[in-house]
């Protein structure tokens, strides 16, 4: 097997929307604390969290979710073994370290939430975890 063999995926469009989601959940905490690199197992937990809620709207488009179950195992496996997982992944492994530094500003954090909101909103879909990150977020009202 060639391990350098390029990967398609049929659905890149619903593949799309959970990484997008997949990286709100976790800026709803990184926001709150000032970076990634800070999270704690209790903030991954409701990093989790956040991002199982934003499956919702991303069905809501017709993704089905079931076709991406691989890559949405860290977001759906037992979240008090996912937590402290991930958490330990954020904190000792060099690949994860260096994602949570492309991660780092703060502005495309705040627009892929504010974003992601909006877009829940449109559907009318409830999102309380990111809902209550908003004022991480919001945009600055300027006079």
């Amino acid at each position: 097997m060639d391990r350098h063999r390029l990967q398609e995926n049929s659905d890149f469009r619903g593949w799309l929307s959970i990484h997008f989601v997949q990286n709100a959940g976790p800026h709803t905490q990184s926001l709150k604390l000032g970076s990634l690199s800070k999270l704690t197992p209790g903030n991954v937990r409701e990093a989790i969290l956040a991002t199982r809620e934003l499956l919702r709207p991303v069905e809501a488009c017709g993704v089905d979710l079931r076709r991406h179950r691989g890559e949405l195992l860290p977001f759906t496996a037992p979240v008090w073994l996912a937590a402290p997982a991930m958490a330990r992944l954020f904190r000792h492994f060099p690949p994860m370290r260096l994602v949570m530094e492309a991660h780092a500003n703060p502005e495309e954090l705040r627009a892929v939430c504010r974003d992601t909101l909006a877009e829940a909103r449109r559907l009318g879909v409830e999102v309380p975890r990111l809902e209550a990150a908003e004022p991480y977020f919001a945009a600055e009202r300027t006079i």
